[in-house]
């Protein structure tokens, strides 16, 4: 018999940005390797590596935000309009038996 829908499989979809998500939430550059660091700045090549550090810090920082936050956010809207266009496509379908 004709069914009148479409399936999408949202799940792994689901997965994948929860694996996202927790990956990116790993990863994060402490700040006592920046305070540590603060001791060598006795030399110019010194001051330029701690300042290399804090780039990568600040980096890794934003890297963490959006990515644990910010994308996984809007990949699951993204995962909801199309579970909504599947439902609207299903609902639209003509089904001929």
């Amino acid at each position: 018999m004709a069914e009148k829908s479409i399936f999408m499989d949202t799940n792994v979809f689901t997965d994948i940005v929860n694996d996202i998500q927790g990956t990116a939430s790993e990863c994060v550059f402490s700040e006592a390797i920046l305070d540590e660091a603060k001791n060598i700045c006795g030399t110019i090549s010194q001051a330029k590596l701690y300042n290399a550090l804090e780039e990568i810090h600040r980096a890794t920082y934003l890297h963490e935000a959006v990515a644990s936050t910010e994308l996984p956010t809007a990949l699951l809207k993204l995962r909801d309009s199309m579970i909504a266009v599947d439902d609207a496509l299903s609902k639209n379908l003509t089904v001929k038996r």
